[in-house]
């Protein structure tokens, strides 16, 4: 995961004045979003979908929906991770970049805010180069068979995946056999693991998918959702 929402300070942070709205017109796509929330690191990739007022998204962390509105420059949208509900409103400056204010009710009841930045993946040939895509296809392949991909998996990972098997076997075989998939970008969580972002196409779906990378090179997470 990449944030810990476990010790949210208890003091009230007065929330700041959003700026005024740009004039750029578009928030769909991906978007990294970094920022700080009661001292705690917020670090994102979200998919936004419609270019509507109101749109709808994924947000890895770990491949909850989101849902938002987006009116004259200014993007409202509520993403939620473990019992906490994240509010994130931000202005679409001319530069292309998001910026404003995230906020969620912590424990108690007690409001807090903090700020956020959000820009879009960069261009394909200045990313860091993907890891694990190579161990993802192998591990789709694998559940949709039922078999257990324990080499490439860290330990506490194959003993979830084993557990959850039947489920996890109806699942990958209803979508079929990968046709390709696209490296979006990665996320770090932390010195330990790496969190990369797919897009998955399958004969007739699509995935986002996540997975956590160590720096052993094993896979310690996997999260595919649709839209």
């Amino acid at each position: 995961m990449s944030i810990a929402v476990s010790a949210f300070a208890l003091s009230p942070v007065r929330a700041a004045e959003v700026p005024a709205p740009g004039n750029a017109t578009d928030v769909s796509g991906y978007w990294h979003i970094e920022g700080r929330l009661a001292g705690n690191a917020v670090r994102l990739l979200c998919h936004f979908g419609r270019n509507d007022a109101d749109f709808t998204g994924l947000c890895f962390g770990d491949g909850t929906p989101a849902t938002g509105n987006f009116d004259n420059g200014r993007a409202v949208w509520r993403w939620k991770v473990g019992s906490h509900m994240l509010t994130f409103d931000g202005i679409l400056g001319a530069d292309g970049a998001l910026e404003g204010k995230v906020s969620t009710v912590a424990f108690a009841g007690i409001p807090v805010s903090g700020n956020f930045t959000a820009a879009r993946p960069l261009p394909e040939g200045a990313r860091e180069p993907a890891q694990g895509q190579a161990a993802l296809k192998v591990i789709i392949g694998d559940l949709a068979r039922g078999e257990l991909p324990a080499e490439s998996c860290t330990t506490e990972f194959a003993d979830g995946l084993r557990k959850q098997m039947a489920a996890l076997q109806a699942a990958y075989s209803q979508l079929g056999a990968v046709k390709s998939m696209s490296y979006i970008d990665n996320i770090h969580g932390s010195s330990k693991v790496t969190t990369e972002i797919y897009e998955v196409h399958f004969p007739q779906a699509k995935r986002l998918c996540s997975i956590d990378v160590t720096k052993a090179g094993k896979l310690s997470d996997l999260i595919c959702a649709g839209e």
